[in-house]
């Protein structure tokens, strides 16, 4: 990612923490946006596991699966074009398009992040932990730490 996402990341952390400063740390608002991230985290990891033990053209099922879920349907396109063999590249510059036109933030922006970078090292044979890491220096500490403790008592981590 370059200096613009990091950027656009930087923006959508600045929003989270204010909100949930201004929500509270228990509200149930906040509650339920940590569970939309902590979701996010847990379908970019099961989207990982399915490109290495199933490979790449299982991502098509998996993304209709994920859509029928509610699932954003950014994503799908995306896992399609993974896929399809899409040069990572030309993923990226799709990816970003979508970002800014739908003027994604907050919560939603960082999903999307999430997502667009899942998307980028599928590919690229990182390690799982490599990515888990990236996807957590992602998400801001106010909702990170409860992020992990909740996935790993789900047996995810």
């Amino acid at each position: 990612m370059d200096a613009l996402m990091f950027e656009e990341m930087r923006k959508n952390a600045d929003i989270i923490s204010k909100y949930v400063k201004e929500k509270g740390t228990e509200s149930e608002e906040i509650k339920k946006k940590r569970a939309f991230i902590r979701e996010a985290k847990k379908t970019a990891l099961e989207i990982l596991d399915v490109a290495r033990k199933q490979g790449f053209l299982e991502l098509k099922r998996f993304a209709d699966k994920l859509q029928q879920e509610g699932i954003e349907g950014h994503l799908k396109d995306m896992l399609n074009f993974v896929a399809d063999g899409m040069d990572t590249a030309v993923l990226e510059e799709i990816a970003r398009n979508k970002y800014f036109t739908n003027c994604y933030s907050g919560f939603g922006g960082l999903e999307f992040i999430i997502y667009m970078y899942t998307c980028m090292t599928i590919r690229q044979n990182v390690p799982l932990h490599v990515i888990e890491a990236v996807i957590d220096s992602m998400i801001p500490d106010v909702v990170r730490l409860d992020v992990n403790v909740n996935i790993a008592n789900e047996g995810c981590l």
